[in-house]
């Protein structure tokens, strides 16, 4: 079937009609969606990375399911752009138009403001900043500079998927392409959890399949609301689909939430929501792009400092809001719409030859096929590479920690640990204020000693750790003081830590400086394997560089026992390949003992899916205790 064929007159006109509505209540959808995903990182997030000087008057931890709002309204909106367009191009150019310019112009402001503001751990370098600007980095592994930016690689994939439907002169009969890739999602699920089996992670971000059931819902709803000719059967169970897939792979409160969410949007769409249909919201909905794109990291730098500059935390918020929002009307106004304007009228005025829909299809097959390919050897290359500002160099300095006096050389039964191992062995949890005294636990750093009140000299992050939980509680188990040496950075592998490099230098120091304070490990801990379970390291390699990191520290003279933690689990269910080749290590190496299981803490002992929460520090930080008193 040709392009021309696409449509049917009633659905053309079933559109037209559509969009003729304008969708006012729809557009308000998108600036509320802004605003709460604004308020997620203003309140939760902010205070999760940096920790608020005071108690703010409210936050929205579920804020972050506004990114599934804007899913589901672009699964709605692309296959309504879609039904009304002429060619393929017309398509491309809307998109490009509607994306780009601006998207530009806030990766240059927001990389200037971020280094200005000294924002930590989240500038980056140059060059990184440009290959930003090509909006599919993320499938190369290359860090954003805001991380709002991963979404648009997943809005652009959607559109390709869409795209290819509409070539094939399948837009009224998606029902079995979109079933195919929710089949395929659960599949995923599936070969994870009851056969430890990791599929390919490329064919899944190309695929979007974490979030494709979002927009299957967008898709589902527009069908209902434009074309309600069609007989309603397949539509409504394909939604249903998706939102038992959705129960199913991340539980029954998401598959709720996005009923919920579908039927709002269904409301909307109707114009069944007339109290959305005023100026505040058209305002919001129309500066809902550019606002998501300024709003983290400028926001974050501008109430770092003016918490720091003894501002409450709730006028740092109002101010970052303000800033933000006139922000975004300017870039908005300034560069949004004219250069969309521009664009589409220069296009409009050309004379474009017909391309057959075969022709675009191969070649968009081929493009799909090249970054696939390409993605994939990179992925290989280039498994995690870890974010610049989370490099060893920029391990978190104790200058807000209270120095005290060493009990090293005073006291004779210190319980002296040495902990190693990568973001979950250090400062990357939910923030936590104890206010309590925690003595008898320190931390050591460079020969000196500091209170364990916040973030753990040494490790990468400037988040929550366990260790201000994990000391206390030996201390409190065995009767002894406990000081605790900590170096962790963040998506680290086991080749990282004995392959020649900086890492690897900077532990050999560290020990060396350790024994010259007179600091020698009682015990070592190990928190890692979250990075070479997504990398895909075999159980032999894995047991190969961890026998090497054994002997480097039997040969700098740390002779302590190493007590490993099972602790693989990312965003995914974990990886048994390198729990098994753990406990093989442990099997053979008698020094080596295996700790606790902290793959068994997820759902709300992470804040992330990966990095464990407060209720998840401290429920880990009783694993560890719970582990080491029984090897004793």
């Amino acid at each position: 079937m040709g392009v021309g064929n696409v449509t049917s007159p009633q659905e053309s006109l079933a559109s037209g009609q559509l969009q003729a509505r304008r969708l006012v209540e729809l557009d308000a959808l998108r600036g509320i969606a802004a605003i709460v995903v604004m308020f997620f990182h203003y309140t939760t997030r902010y205070d999760q990375l940096y920790g608020h000087e005071t108690a703010t008057t409210f936050s929205l931890p579920w804020g972050h399911y506004g990114v599934n709002l804007f899913f589901m309204i672009s699964g709605f909106v692309i296959f309504m752009t879609l039904h009304r367009i002429r060619r393929p191009l017309d398509f491309i150019v809307s998109r490009f138009s509607r994306l780009f310019p601006a998207f530009w112009i806030a990766v240059v402001v927001t990389f200037v403001l971020t280094h200005a503001m000294g924002l930590p751990d989240k500038g980056v370098g140059a060059g990184t900043a440009f290959m930003n600007l090509f909006m599919i980095h993320g499938l190369l592994n290359i860090p954003h500079v805001d991380g709002v930016y991963w979404t648009l690689e997943i809005e652009l994939l959607f559109y390709a998927m869409a795209l290819t439907l509409y070539l094939l002169g399948r837009l009224d009969k998606v029902h079995f392409a979109l079933m195919a890739l929710l089949a395929l999602r659960l599949s995923y699920f599936l070969a994870l959890k009851f056969a430890d089996i990791e599929m390919s992670w490329t064919l899944s971000h190309l695929l979007i399949l974490p979030y494709i059931a979002w927009f299957v819902c967008g898709v589902m709803v527009y069908r209902r609301v434009s074309l309600p000719y069609v007989t309603p059967i397949r539509d409504r169970a394909l939604l249903l689909s998706a939102l038992v897939l959705m129960a199913v792979v991340d539980g029954p409160g998401i598959g709720l939430l996005a009923a919920g969410l579908s039927f709002i949007l269904w409301a909307a769409a109707l114009g069944k929501l007339p109290w959305l249909a005023n100026p505040v919201f058209a305002w919001l909905g129309a500066i809902s792009y550019t606002l998501y794109l300024l709003h983290e990291n400028i926001g974050w730098g501008l109430m770092l400092h003016a918490e720091r500059a003894g501002l409450s935390s709730d006028l740092a918020i109002v101010l970052a809001t303000a800033l933000a929002l006139a922000m975004a009307t300017a870039l908005t106004k300034l560069v949004e719409v004219p250069a969309m304007k521009w664009i589409r009228e220069n296009y409009r005025r050309r004379s474009w030859p017909e391309i057959h829909a075969s022709k675009v299809f191969i070649t968009l097959v081929a493009l799909f096929s090249v970054l696939a390919g390409f993605a994939h050897a990179w992925h290989q290359a280039h498994p995690l590479q870890a974010r610049p500002g989370d490099s060893v160099e920029q391990v978190f300095q104790p200058t807000e920690l209270l120095r005290v006096p060493c009990p090293l050389a005073s006291e004779s039964n210190v319980l002296r640990i040495l902990v190693l191992g990568q973001s979950n062995a250090g400062n990357h949890g939910a923030v936590q204020n104890s206010g309590k005294d925690s003595m008898p636990a320190l931390f050591f750093y460079q020969g000196a000693c500091y209170e364990t009140t916040g973030p753990a000299p040494g490790a990468t992050g400037q988040g929550g750790n366990l260790w201000v939980h994990v000391g206390p509680l030996l201390a409190e188990a065995t009767k002894r003081p406990v000081v605790i040496s900590v170096l962790a950075v963040d998506a680290t592998r086991v080749r990282d830590w004995v392959n020649p490099g900086r890492l690897r230098e900077t532990l050999i120091q560290g020990i060396a400086d350790q024994r010259e304070h007179g600091f020698v490990p009682d015990v070592v801990l190990w928190q890692q394997g979250e990075a070479d379970g997504k990398a895909g390291t075999t159980n032999a390699k894995y047991r190969e560089q961890f026998g090497l990191l054994v002997a480097l520290l039997r040969a700098q003279g740390v002779s302590a026992p190493i007590m490993v933690a099972l602790s693989t689990r990312c965003r995914n269910e974990g990886s048994d390949t390198v729990r098994s080749a753990l406990k093989a290590v442990a099997s053979f190496d008698k020094t080596v003992r295996i700790g606790p299981d902290t793959d068994l803490l997820a759902g709300e002992y992470r804040w992330d899916d990966c990095h464990f929460s407060s209720l998840g520090l401290e429920a880990a930080a009783h694993l560890w205790t719970r582990a080491f008193m029984s090897e004793r």
